[in-house]
């Protein structure tokens, strides 16, 4: 699970899905489906990543709403609020 200004986000792995729903509460909803195991989640910068299982790292932005996703080359770093640091490597996180 992870947190922006406004979200918070989860995956379900065996689902193949992430949702999201908003801090003051509400219905949740499906971001994305059909995600092969989805692994670790990261939050910043107006997008979100995360992994599968074949080791992809994904990117969707969330100013958009399209909802279309995309491979993005690792590493990546991301600086979610706070300061803390994620890194996708390309190996999905178990």
């Amino acid at each position: 699970m992870v947190l922006d200004a406004d979200h918070v986000y989860w995956s379900e792995r065996s689902a193949g899905v992430i949702r999201t729903v908003g801090k003051a509460g509400g219905t949740p909803v499906i971001l994305v489906a059909r995600q092969p195991e989805v692994g670790g989640l990261a939050v910043g910068g107006g997008h979100l990543y995360w992994t599968v299982a074949s080791g992809e790292v994904r990117r969707m932005d969330l100013r958009h709403a399209s909802r279309a996703w995309h491979v993005v080359q690792p590493p990546i770093e991301v600086v979610a609020r706070g300061g803390k640091k994620t890194q996708f490597t390309g190996h999905s996180h178990q």
